[in-house]
C-alpha cells in the first residue's frame, strides 16, 4: 500500500485511534462494527476528512461518503458513491484544524436521511435523505489529498439530543 500509512495511536473499549499519512484512495476500514447511529469522532487535519458508511467492512461502489472541509477545507459534501454526485454540497469554511481536533457526528435513520454535525451541537450543518437508503454497518476513515490526518474515535463525547 505505497503512500498509505495508518498509525494506531492508542486503543480505549476496542475502538483505536489512528494517524493517516497520504492516505488518498482507499479508506482504512477494520473498525468494530457499528451498532447504531451517531458515529462520532474527532479529527485534526488541514482539510478532506473522508467518512465511508458501507454495508460491508470495504470500499464498495454504493456506499455514503461523507467529505468534511474539502476543497481547501471550504466545502463538505454527501455522496452516494466514492468521488460520485454531491447529494448534499454546503460551504462553511475553516471546519477542520491542522493544529487542533475537532469533533464530528453523523447519524443515519431508517428513512434515508443523513445528517452531519459538529461536537457540542445537536443540529446538523448537512443533511440528505436518500430515497432508497444503503445499510450502514461499518464506518471507514480516508484523510485525502495529500493530506496529513489524526483521528480519534476515543474521546468525542454525544451532545445532548443524539
Amino acid at each position: 500500500m505505497k503512500g498509505h500509512v495508518w498509525t494506531v495511536l492508542a486503543i480505549c473499549d476496542s475502538i483505536e485511534t489512528y494517524a493517516c499519512y497520504h492516505c488518498e484512495t482507499t479508506y482504512r476500514w477494520g473498525l468494530p462494527r457499528l451498532t447504531g447511529p451517531p458515529f462520532m469522532f474527532e479529527v485534526k487535519a488541514e482539510r478532506d476528512v473522508h467518512v465511508g458508511l458501507s454495508s460491508q467492512d470495504r470500499d464498495l461502489d454504493a456506499m455514503y461518503e461523507i467529505v468534511i472541509g474539502g476543497w481547501d477545507n471550504m466545502r463538505s459534501v454527501i455522496r452516494r458513491s466514492k468521488q460520485g454526485l454531491e447529494h448534499a454540497d454546503v460551504q462553511i469554511p475553516d471546519l477542520l484544524s491542522k493544529n487542533e481536533y475537532r469533533a464530528f457526528w453523523i447519524t443515519w435513520s431508517s428513512d434515508g436521511t443523513i445528517a452531519v454535525g459538529r461536537g457540542g451541537e445537536t443540529l446538523p450543518f448537512m443533511q440528505w435523505r436518500d430515497p432508497n437508503p444503503l445499510p450502514i454497518n461499518y464506518a471507514g476513515l480516508n484523510t485525502a489529498w495529500r493530506n496529513h490526518g489524526w483521528w480519534d474515535l476515543c474521546r468525542t463525547a454525544r451532545p445532548e439530543g443524539l
